[in-house]
């Protein structure tokens, strides 16, 4: 490791790579999970319902995603934006399985994950 790199800066790439542990583990269960996406959460929320609705129209449409300026701002926490809580339990159970602590955000929707 180099002197100059900062320890939090691992402790963040590392946890980065636990998350996307998780999310490849939801994607196995059918739940879209997407990745630093570069948009707002609710014009993301209204694209990824549309897309799943017109791409499997009788599934339940869960989902997860982060946003990307939530990330790069990231202080202590990082929020996880779902479908709502017919998919929080599987995230929080995958991100376990991963060894990344969720707990549940300010509002239905949002998990936060210890960055």
């Amino acid at each position: 490791m180099p002197e100059n790199t900062p320890m939090r800066t691992l402790d963040a790439v590392a946890s980065r790579d636990r998350l996307l542990l998780a999310f490849a583990e939801l994607e196995m269960y059918g739940i879209a999970a997407r990745d630093a996406v570069d948009a707002e959460p609710d014009r993301t929320r209204a694209q990824l319902s549309s897309q799943l609705r017109a791409g499997v129209p009788h599934a339940l449409g869960s989902y997860v995603f982060w946003v990307r300026a939530d990330e790069a701002g990231a202080v202590g926490q990082l929020p996880l934006y779902t479908s709502g809580a017919e998919v929080d339990r599987a995230v929080v159970a995958a991100c376990a399985h991963h060894g990344v602590t969720v707990r549940p955000g300010l509002r239905p929707g949002v998990l936060l994950v210890a960055w």
